[in-house]
């Protein structure tokens, strides 16, 4: 199905497109909301400038997808394969992305908050600027990865995996972790304007 059959048949009321091959599916200025794409193909996919908030992408394959200046607040991505992605200005709330894989993706100014990324492959990362509030990284694993972060605050990393990692010019987890396995609250004076 192409991005033009894709957006009529929303437009006619359909919200289950579960397993469907939507690969290159192109979404700009769109509001699609509460849309069933469980399991779906949607490599190489571009959304940009939409709002998507509510969208099932459980077990989706969106390798290599790009979202730009994107509301993805309340989708469910939970066992679904995102390596390679690209996150530019995007704003997750209450995102889940349990059992992902987000290895080698980037994200660039944005913002997720009270979201999960619980036992989520976040190799080779590269982030820049993100804000994280509220989320929780438990068990995950974020080895050789660059982050450039912004601000952290209420962040859960209990026995997170974090090998060789960069984090803003030197700066270590173990330097603002606390015993609980949480970061309370830290601004990385560095990135400040």
């Amino acid at each position: 199905m192409d991005s033009n059959e894709f957006i009529e048949r929303y437009a006619d009321g359909h919200r289950d497109f579960s397993g469907e091959f939507l690969e290159g599916l192109v979404l700009s200025r769109l509001l699609i909301q509460n849309v069933d794409l469980n399991g779906a193909i949607l490599n190489n996919s571009e959304i940009v400038k939409s709002d998507i908030r509510g969208v099932d992408f459980r077990g989706s394959m969106l390798q290599n997808s790009r979202f730009y200046k994107t509301d993805i607040s309340k989708c469910d991505f939970t066992d679904a394969d995102l390596r390679g992605s690209n996150f530019n200005q995007v704003h997750f709330k209450e995102t889940i992305f349990d059992h992902a894989n987000l290895s080698e993706s980037s994200f660039t100014e944005a913002l997720i908050s009270r979201s999960s990324l619980r036992f989520t492959q976040l190799k080779r990362l590269l982030c820049w600027r993100l804000k994280l509030r509220e989320v929780d990284l438990s068990q995950s694993v974020i080895d050789y990865s660059k982050l450039y972060i912004y601000e952290m605050d209420q962040v859960k990393v209990e026995n997170l995996s974090a090998i060789d990692i960069e984090l803003n010019d030197g700066i270590s987890f173990d330097e603002i972790i606390e015993e609980d396995g949480e970061v309370m609250s830290y601004v990385f004076e560095e990135l400040l304007d």
